[in-house]
């Protein structure tokens, strides 16, 4: 342990979630059994995103063999990055200062710059906001400690200010599948969702039919997936992280199926777009799959619902405005600008929910084995709890 008995960020707001251009509020928590040496303690502030990822090939030498080559893809962007000394050297105390033993809170208050892309967690790349505390001791025998505190951003994305968010969307598509050895008619097959705009939260209902003209059962299923696209100056990177699937019966050769008022739940994910970032895009979709054929529909995942939608809990009989979720509590500051926000902006849901895809390390570069802090984190979203009357 050392003299360093705990070493931590502690923030005002215990869930942790804030919006662009909130001050975030807290404090900085020393203690110590014994009296440390050291130049400062300062704090730093960062908010940027990063993508990498390698992709190794083989290739022939002169000499006719063969060599493996691994070629590495990277892009980074800096939103903010801002070291404020709370102790010492940068408070003009001189490079020697005496820590005494004891419990020690070192107060900040940070406002976040007012144009930030949503907190986002996605493998091969990552938008983060961390704050980090430093006990800067400057010297090879006694080395620097840090500890880390991730915490969330939430981009505001108004469904009201998307055009034709209220409106159904729907694709159809048909495919021969056969082999070299036979041959066989089409399979077709067509969906069709309610509306395009949604929120974490929103029960989506949509319908889908298939004709099966093959001479083989037609498996289906339809699935919903977050399409992520990593961009860097030498290749864009696609991939799909499914979310749901809503499975269907067997379609018999010749046969045709329908089914209508199908629904699923949007669990807690990032908005659509990742407004603000320009080397991850994020886009959802709600998938029929029959066979080999695949038949998308986009769909846009916002942080403000509806109008229309909103208004439903306020006019329908027995059906009250949202309110909290019972998966988790937080609040929605009313300073924050929403400028298509629907009239009863006060009552909407005030909850944030765990993403979907759960923790993951964000242990980075800078960090070192002895770096304190939380290593394994989870974004939260704003979650609407429409089912509580």
């Amino acid at each position: 342990m050392g003299k360093l008995k705990s070493f931590y960020v502690e923030l005002e707001n215990p869930n942790g979630v804030y919006y662009a251009g909130q001050i975030m509020n807290g404090r900085l928590v020393v203690e110590l059994i014994e009296e440390m040496h050291m130049k400062e303690i300062r704090l730093i502030f960062k908010g940027g995103a990063e993508v990498y990822w390698t992709e190794t090939y083989t290739s022939a030498t002169e000499g006719g063999d063969t060599r493996d080559n691994t070629e590495t893809f990277a892009a980074s962007e800096t939103y903010f990055n801002q070291s404020v000394p709370v102790y010492g050297r940068g408070l003009g105390m001189g490079d020697k200062c005496r820590l005494p033993p004891g419990q020690h809170f070192y107060p900040f208050s940070f406002q976040l710059p007012s144009r930030l892309p949503s907190s986002f967690e996605g493998g091969d790349g990552y938008v983060r906001y961390t704050i980090r505390g430093v006990i800067d001791r400057s010297s090879w025998i006694k080395k620097d400690k840090d500890t880390k505190k991730p915490f969330t951003v939430i981009a505001l994305l108004d469904l009201n200010t998307y055009p034709n968010s209220a409106c159904a969307t729907q694709n159809q598509k048909s495919k021969n599948v056969c082999c070299l050895c036979c041959k066989s008619g089409p399979v077709t097959g067509k969906i069709r969702v309610d509306r395009i705009g949604h929120v974490p939260g929103d029960t989506v209902r949509f319908q889908s039919e298939i004709q099966n003209l093959t001479n083989r059962v037609c498996k289906s299923y339809v699935k919903f997936y977050m399409s992520i696209t990593f961009r860097t100056p030498k290749k864009c990177k696609a991939m799909a992280r499914e979310i749901t699937r809503v499975n269907h019966q067997d379609v018999p050769p010749g046969d045709s199926e329908a089914w209508a008022g199908e629904t699923f739940s949007i669990p807690s994910v990032p908005p659509s777009d990742l407004i603000g970032c320009r080397i991850i895009d994020v886009d959802y979709f709600i998938e029929l799959v029959a066979m080999k054929l695949h038949i998308p529909a986009k769909i846009i995942i916002g942080t403000i619902p509806l109008q229309v939608v909103t208004q439903q809990y306020q006019t329908h009989p027995g059906v009250s405005a949202p309110q909290l979720s019972a998966q988790a509590s937080s609040y929605l500051p009313t300073s924050i600008p929403t400028p298509s926000a629907p009239p009863m902006a006060d009552t909407l849901p005030k909850s944030n929910t765990q993403s979907v895809f759960g923790r993951t390390s964000i242990k980075e570069s800078s960090d070192s084995e002895k770096t304190r802090g939380d290593m394994n984190f989870a974004p939260s979203y704003a979650y609407y709890d429409w089912s509580r009357h």
